[in-house]
């Protein structure tokens, strides 16, 4: 009898959090915290690759908006 990949996967990895006693609180809480450290050290933070616009034409935007999202997204945590 095979055993389903699935119930595999969550008999190695499923109890993890459990076993560990983390809640969903605990998980909110501990972003929070690291997206504060984040925003502390990169208050003011420009985006500034090392390849410019001229070297990296096809990534240069959507990289520029991915960090943009993403200082946003933290942002957005800390005021929850």
């Amino acid at each position: 009898m095979q055993s389903n990949p699935h119930d595999t996967i969550q008999q190695q990895y499923g109890n993890a959090t459990a076993a560990q006693g983390s809640s969903t609180c605990d998980i909110v809480t501990q972003y929070q915290q690291q997206a504060a450290c984040v925003l502390e050290q990169g208050a003011g933070a420009k985006y500034d690759p090392e390849l410019d616009k001229n070297l990296n034409p096809h990534y240069y935007e959507i990289n520029r908006l991915l960090f943009e999202a993403h200082m946003q997204r933290l942002q957005r945590a800390l005021e929850k």
